[in-house]
């Protein structure tokens, strides 16, 4: 499908959910609840905390690589039925971004654009914001879309059309960049040793064979711990770009 008609789908949907049209690339698109990083939700029990602990995280990380401007904003999705593109702003490798819950059709979980990561709690509740450890390992990888588009790289498009040949190295190369992120944090005392047997687990656990988009158990697996021994250089080989620094 081309382009526009993915925009046009998109803004469809935003229409039938009711959603009003919002202005391209604003902090928080319509209808989104901004996270509010705070390292000192780390520890608490419940989703909120659990989301702002693993933000703020994720702050101090692309801080360390000079990159926080990759990620302008955290948001949380509305619930269903809800849906909204509009244009990416300059300077962003993809041409739109978006977000969708219409439930049997599409659902958009965890994903980054436009300077924009948004979290889906129907879909990523329950399997990837469960402690602070997995919230962290999760909005890293995210960032590493945010570092992909900031070098051109469309990653709307790919995922949009099952284009695996494009998407895959992009989404193998952001798990070896929150196994960078991973041992950052631990280095600094953010996060405890066991953070990255229980980061690697989590990529393990979320790939599917099925998934030919994101990768395999085991090919996520080793991407992360690619990145967590050899740093940003390994993963702009998976990515095929100079995408990380």
């Amino acid at each position: 499908m081309k382009r526009h008609a993915l925009a046009a789908a998109l803004s469809t949907a935003a229409v039938v959910a009711g959603a009003a049209p919002a202005a391209p690339a604003q902090a928080a698109p319509f209808g989104t609840t901004p996270v509010s990083p705070s390292k000192t939700a780390c520890g608490k029990a419940g989703f909120t905390d659990t989301v702002r602990c693993g933000a703020a995280l994720t702050e101090t990380f692309l801080r360390s690589r000079k990159a926080q401007g990759v990620v302008r904003e955290t948001v949380i999705a509305p619930p269903a039925p809800s849906g909204l593109a509009w244009p990416s702003g300059p300077g962003v490798g993809s041409p739109f971004c978006g977000y969708a819950d219409l439930p049997p059709i599409l659902a958009l979980g965890a994903h980054h654009c436009d300077r924009t990561t948004f979290i889906l709690p129907r879909t990523d509740k329950e399997r990837l914001f469960t402690d602070d450890v997995a919230a962290t390992a999760v909005l890293i990888h995210e960032s590493g879309h945010g570092m992909q588009e900031a070098r051109g790289v469309d990653v709307v498009i790919p995922s949009l059309t099952g284009d695996s040949g494009r998407q895959k190295p992009m989404e193998l190369s952001s798990d070896c960049w929150s196994g960078v992120g991973i041992r950052y944090l631990i280095g600094t005392g953010d996060l405890p040793a066991a953070a990255h047997g229980e980061a690697s687990a989590l990529f393990a656990d979320i790939g599917s064979p099925a998934d030919t988009l994101h990768g395999t158990g085991p090919e996520r697996k080793a991407a992360f711990e690619k990145g967590y021994a050899d740093g940003p250089a390994a993963c702009n080989v998976i990515a095929g770009v100079r995408a990380f620094r």
